[in-house]
């Protein structure tokens, strides 16, 4: 299989002193379906920036789609944590998605044709369409999550990076949102960061363990109760976090 990432002893820290990242190494092929797991300031949401290219690794070497990843973030789509949306922004759905575009465009520029056939045409892919005029404050945690979704879409990404995509959505949405993600995998790799181990373990193909230090697993061993010290650490020090 292709590798679209590949990771080598990558560090990184915010104050140059305390590592949140330390020889971080891993790859990932273009069908790969990750679940990124670990305690809260284990990494997780550094990582994706640093995949996108928003932060810059201290040493080490990060390839995305064999570039730079600056370079590749046109290929890249994010959907950001449930709270970092602003539910009483008077915005639409429309306009959501069609904010997809603009890491794309010049300040100032106008939609064409294209990228509004591109809009609606993902729109009713995912059935979504009827609530394009609705304001994104209007909908429901799953619908929104799945606006998110669509607005990340609209790029067609060879990479989907969702950070915690099923907080504070019903477990009946978090169902219907993997299923979507199922077949989205089809054609792109995704990375989903989860504090689920049990959940995430039934849904994706491998598991990264992220705890400053990677360990990463088949998630099949880790539904079969196979797990390794390291991962057994996180399980226990998230449950910690919860209770």
């Amino acid at each position: 299989m292709d590798t679209i990432i590949k990771a080598d002893k990558v560090n990184f820290s915010y104050n140059k002193q305390n590592n949140v990242l330390t020889d971080v190494s891993f790859e990932i092929d273009k069908n790969d379906f990750i679940g990124l797991i670990g305690p809260n300031g284990g990494g997780k949401s550094t990582l994706l920036k640093i995949i996108l290219g928003l932060l810059q690794q201290d040493n080490g070497s990060l390839k995305v789609f064999n570039e730079g990843n600056k370079e590749a973030r046109s290929k890249i789509g994010y959907v950001p944590q449930y709270s970092k949306i602003d539910l009483d922004y008077p915005i639409s759905v429309w306009e959501v998605v069609m904010s997809g575009f603009l890491g794309n465009k010049k300040i100032g520029s106008r939609f064409d044709k294209k990228e509004k056939y591109k809009a609606e045409d993902v729109l009713k892919n995912l059935n979504l369409f009827e609530l394009k005029d609705a304001a994104i404050g209007e909908l429901s945690g799953g619908q929104r999550q799945r606006i998110m979704i669509v607005r990340a879409l609209v790029r067609e990404p060879k990479l989907l990076l969702l950070d915690e995509p099923t907080n504070n959505i019903d477990e009946a949405s978090g169902r219907d949102l993997y299923e979507l993600l199922h077949e989205l995998n089809k054609t792109m790799a995704i990375i989903t960061v989860s504090h689920d181990v049990d959940v995430i373990s039934r849904h994706v193909k491998r598991i990264f363990c992220l705890n400053n230090k990677m360990a990463c697993h088949n998630a099949v061993d880790v539904t079969n109760g196979d797990e390794s010290e390291n991962m057994k650490k996180v399980r226990h020090r998230q449950e910690c976090i919860i209770h």
